[in-house]
């Protein structure tokens, strides 16, 4: 992480790394067997919202990825909400994503 730090302010590195947690919870929260698709979306949008505040690290690859994501688990919630159809796609997403943020380019 040093080398992240140098490269960037240390709050934009603190956003990223705290977005560890963040999709750790929301795919705890896919495994739940009681999910609601609200505030599944919920969680997902606190991912978005601190992988966007990392944007100068999340911007070419990771941003676009939970931004299609986001959308296409929006609308299998819509006015007839298929929650597993979501928590599938939600964990899916956690796998790739991860994978993404390990391969960040330490700078």
């Amino acid at each position: 992480m040093e080398n992240l730090q140098d490269s960037y302010r240390r709050e934009i590195v603190q956003n990223f790394t705290n977005s560890f947690r963040l999709i750790r919870d929301f795919e705890n929260y896919c495994k739940n067997r009681y999910a609601e698709p609200e505030i599944l979306i919920d969680k997902l949008e606190a991912v978005y919202s601190s992988l966007k505040a990392a944007e100068p690290i999340t911007k070419d690859e990771i941003l676009p990825f939970v931004e299609e994501n986001l959308d296409v688990i929006r609308k299998l919630g819509g006015a007839a909400p298929n929650v597993e159809a979501q928590k599938e796609r939600g964990m899916r997403m956690c796998e790739r994503l991860i994978g993404l943020l390990h391969q960040v380019k330490m700078e």
